[in-house]
This record gives C-alpha cells, sequence and structure tokens, in this order.
C-alpha cells in the first residue's frame, strides 16, 4: 500500500498538502472522478466546470505516474493506465450514482 506523504516528496507541490498521504488523495480524486463522470455521462448534468474535472484529472493522472496506479486499494485495476482524458468508461459504482444523484439535487436546490 502506498503512504508516503506530501512532505516526504517535495516535487508533489499542491497536489497533496502535508496533512494528506498519497493514497488519501489517490482515492479521493478517484471518487471525484467516478462521481463527477456519471453526473456527467449518465445524468446529462455537471456540477462543477469542466476546467475543475480537468485540474483533478490532471493531478490524479500525475500522481499515479509518479506513483503508480496499484496499491491504492480503490479501483485500482478501473485507473491501471488511466490518462485522465474523459471519465466515460469509468464504472457506475452505486455508492457513487448515489452520492451523484445527491450532489446534482442539492446543487439544483441551491441554485
Amino acid at each position: 500500500m502506498v503512504n508516503d506523504t506530501a512532505k516526504d516528496k517535495p516535487e508533489l507541490g499542491a497536489m497533496v498538502n502535508d496533512l494528506q498521504t498519497v493514497r488519501e488523495r489517490v482515492v479521493h480524486l478517484r471518487r471525484l472522478m467516478l462521481v463527477h463522470s456519471y453526473i456527467y455521462y449518465w445524468m446529462d448534468s455537471s456540477v462543477v466546470s469542466d476546467h475543475q474535472w480537468q485540474a483533478w484529472a490532471n493531478s490524479l493522472r500525475d500522481l499515479q505516474t509518479m506513483f503508480g496506479w496499484e496499491g491504492f486499494g480503490y479501483f485500482d485495476l478501473t485507473f491501471k493506465g488511466w490518462d485522465g482524458s474523459t471519465g466515460c468508461d469509468l464504472p457506475q459504482d452505486p455508492r457513487m450514482v448515489d452520492k451523484a444523484r445527491w450532489l446534482v439535487q442539492e446543487h439544483d436546490r441551491l441554485s
């Protein structure tokens, strides 16, 4: 399992803060990719800009380039070789679907 912290890898810069391990950041970014890709491709909606999604995707891609794609314990095989160019082929995990629906409802309610 990957457990390097950002302070041990200064080249990570702003991608990972000092309080978050690389593993925590990768898992968080993978969750964001799953949820927001579902919202975009399956719900035909969006609660973040394309620019924000791409920034998250680029951060995830860069972390996986530095640390590899496996050993994080969260959708490792799904993100094997993932380059961050699209989320259209990411799986529809039931937990992520529920979160996506909730986010869209809240976004619509607050808009």
